[in-house]
């Protein structure tokens, strides 16, 4: 597209005999669903558990009373 071709959008739209119709859309397939922060990335393997273990023997929790 160069700098003639282009112009005011009225000048290109059809508004004495508008089209309505729609294009053809794609069909996208639906995500499968899982579970908020049980599996990462698609994983398979329940890695919260794992997290909190960590955190729990991590330095962060030094000084905190925790069962």
């Amino acid at each position: 597209m160069t700098a003639i071709e282009i112009a005011n959008l009225a000048n290109a739209l059809n508004f004495k005999k508008p089209n309505y119709s729609v294009p053809a859309l794609p069909v996208v397939t639906p995500p499968i669903p899982t579970p908020c922060g049980l599996f990462e990335l698609g994983s398979e393997v329940d890695n919260e558990s794992y997290d909190f273990n960590v955190l729990l023997n991590s330095d962060l929790t030094a000084g905190w009373p925790l069962p």
